[in-house]
């Protein structure tokens, strides 16, 4: 705060009023040495409520001391209609050549410049501004421009046309010294631009990488104060191929507008002035948002209307120092830093804007003055951002490596617990080892136990037969349902071995060429031997019914466990295949359908059938049919299976890489399935 005081004392110095001494000469002595004099203090105006219209108008009334003599600058704020300049050069020995007349800003729509020799015949040097085409603009510069040829009470007037701000400010300049300003400025100013630009530049791709919108509104600022400064220090009207040059004031008012809307979102946005008050931010950004409603006038040529808007936004420039200069008193980081050089802008941005308006002084410094300022307020601000991206990136690494703390811990964490786990996954699947060596050692001794006695049982019932003609019905009825356990009996002890062998050989199938037909054949004739003799045969063989030497019935397999496999699927046919009320099963159909890349075999019986529900559930070990699931089939047959023959025939059909299914016959009855595929991959079957 101590270091403001000095440099804002400096800055209203420097743009103060200029002495009395220079205002009270009337002609302005040139000779050869000058090379550039500021004509402030030494210029004479039109009045303001009458113009005249022609330079003979204008010249006679200079001449009566109709003139108004400005202590500076012009500076009149918006008005639209034409102003007129005046000046008398007083050239002494030895006098110089020519002079160049330099009229700004660089914005002026038109200027109309006379010279008036001592006969006081009027000569048109020519025209200037940004409203005239270049091609007709003797002297092509950043500003209006101007060769004379002085002499001894030679006088100049100088037209002013603008549709905005009516303001001048004139330098005679030596013709060496202005070409050599003219391209020294033209560095400068291209040079700023181009600093603007990457500044915009390297914002944008900050708010890209980071996503943050105060970047987004540095953005905007950023490139609407470059394109603002291209615009009213002329270099769009020398460098811009312009069609209409109407557009161009067009453009410069709407700049104009958007850029005090974006710098009001801005000041708000870094400073936070939330933190001071609540309102305090929304009348900010209120007022930037209602800036945005004037540019629907400012087409139609209302230039004014920047005037109103100036004079409007003026409470906005003090009540933003004190926001700032709070903020900075009250510790805020940003404010602290950057606050100074912002407060120092933000002052000559108020000074420039009260010039515009005319309510202060027009100068060199009100114009150029706000932008130097500018100039290194957004390269503070621009370190700002820069420190806020540091920030940004230093808490995302520190996250960063907070986060890599805690994976890293949650790693170790989640290894001593896999690690516990993985030890308990071990016992369980011991103890299920364990429990299933117990099982399969306990099936195994009890199928081999059962067969004893239950072999011994069927030999007793054999021999007892010959005496059916001398048993009692009713011991005849007993010795029957002997005969029937003692045969479940037995179907179930072979079962059970054939389920421990599967276990044994599940893990290496015997791969070997098998012949699918021909073992079905076999397996089928064992069963013919053994039924009883029927008009109508219990069981019919479809061989293969394509045989093209491409579709075969061999493959690869184990023939041990396809013969179980086959066996297990005719006893399941045979055993509930029968209706309630039948003394023997239907005839069944065993079929065999070779494909390009498959075999299929069937098994068709007449049963009662199997409801849909149960289809891909018979197929489970211990999975039977009760009779309330049975009810609708009108069948208690399927309740006395023991669960395991279709289970067997699955988990062989899987481990030769094949599948199992169960459909509905046509007519009545089921189809079971096993399909096989010509290429084997091993599968072990899942329980």
């Amino acid at each position: 705060m101590l270091l403001m005081l000095p440099l804002l004392l400096c800055f209203m110095l420097l743009i103060g009023l200029p002495t009395d001494t220079l205002a009270n000469r009337v002609a302005i002595p040139v000779n050869a040495h000058i090379t550039t004099l500021p004509l402030e203090g030494f210029l004479y105006a039109s009045p303001a409520e009458a113009s005249p219209g022609t330079p003979e108008e204008a010249l006679a009334l200079y001449h009566r001391g109709g003139f108004e003599h400005l202590p500076a600058y012009l500076g009149r704020g918006f008005r639209k209609d034409k102003v007129w300049l005046g000046f008398t050069i007083e050239a002494g020995p030895p006098s110089p050549r020519s002079l160049i007349v330099d009229v700004g800003p660089a914005y002026l729509d038109e200027v109309r410049a006379y010279q008036v020799d001592e006969t006081g015949t009027i000569t048109q040097l020519g025209r200037a501004g940004d409203q005239i085409p270049l091609q007709e603009v003797a002297m092509r510069g950043l500003r209006p421009a101007f060769a004379i040829r002085p002499s001894a009470g030679t006088t100049i007037l100088l037209e002013i046309r603008t549709t905005s701000t009516q303001a001048a400010i004139v330098n005679l300049h030596s013709e060496s010294h202005y070409f050599a300003l003219r391209s020294a400025e033209g560095l400068i100013f291209g040079a700023v631009s181009a600093i603007n630009l990457v500044m915009g530049m390297g914002a944008l791709a900050l708010y890209l990488l980071l996503r943050d919108r105060t970047y987004l509104v540095w953005t905007l600022y950023v490139l609407l104060t470059c394109v603002q400064w291209l615009s009213l220090d002329g270099l769009l009207y020398l460098y811009y191929p312009w069609e209409n040059l109407s557009n161009l004031n067009l453009a410069t008012n709407i700049f104009s507008i958007l850029l005090f809307s974006i710098g009001a979102l801005l000041s708000t946005t870094l400073f936070q002035f939330h933190q001071i008050h609540p309102w305090l931010h929304r009348i900010f950004v209120g007022w930037a948002l209602a800036m945005i409603v004037p540019l629907i006038v400012v087409p139609f040529g209302e230039a004014w209307i920047v005037g109103i808007l100036g004079r409007m936004g003026l409470p906005l420039f003090p009540l933003a120092i004190a926001a700032v200069v709070i903020q900075m008193l009250r510790g805020h980081q940003t404010s602290r830093l950057y606050g100074p050089m912002h407060v120092i802008h933000m002052i000559a941005s108020l000074i420039n804007v009260l010039a515009i308006i005319g309510s202060g002084p027009f100068s060199e410094l009100t114009l150029y003055g706000w932008q130097l300022t500018n100039f290194f307020n957004l390269l503070s601000l621009q370190a700002s951002m820069f420190m806020r991206m540091r920030h940004y990136l230093y808490e995302n690494e520190r996250q960063r490596l907070h986060l890599m703390h805690e994976l890293s811990n949650k790693n170790v964490e989640l290894e001593h617990q896999v690690t516990e786990r993985t030890a308990s996954l071990a016992q369980a699947l011991r103890d299920v080892q364990q429990a299933e060596s117990e099982q399969r050692q306990l099936l195994s001794m009890a199928s081999h136990e059962f067969r004893t006695p239950a072999a011994m049982i069927k030999s007793s019932l054999d021999s007892l037969r010959f005496l059916a003609n001398r048993t009692p019905p009713e011991v005849a009825r007993r010795l029957h349902n002997i005969e029937h356990a003692c045969t479940r009996l037995t179907y179930l002890s072979n079962t059970l071995i054939h389920q421990d062998r599967l276990r044994e050989l599940a893990l290496h199938p015997k791969l070997v060429r098998v012949d699918l037909q021909a073992l079905m054949e076999e397996v089928v004739t064992r069963y013919t031997h053994s039924l009883p003799d029927t008009p109508t045969p219990l069981m019919t063989l479809h061989p293969v019914s394509n045989t093209s030497t491409s579709h075969t019935s061999s493959t690869m397999a184990d023939p041990a466990l396809l013969s179980i496999a086959i066996h297990n699927l005719i006893d399941n046919a045979l055993q509930h295949g029968r209706p309630v009320g039948m003394p023997m099963s239907p005839p069944i159909s065993i079929t065999l359908d070779a494909q390009a890349d498959s075999l299929e075999l069937r098994v068709a019986d007449r049963g009662p059938g199997i409801p849909d529900s149960d289809k891909t559930q018979i197929f489970k070990r211990f999975h039977t049919l009760t009779k309330k699931r049975t009810a609708d089939f009108s069948s208690t047959t399927r309740a006395h299976g023991d669960g395991l023959g279709l289970s067997i025939v699955r988990a062989i059909t899987v481990a030769h890489g094949g599948c199992v299914y169960a459909s509905d016959n046509p007519g009545g009855g089921t189809i079971l399935a096993l399909r096989l595929p010509r290429t084997m991959e091993v599968t072990f079957p899942v329980e």
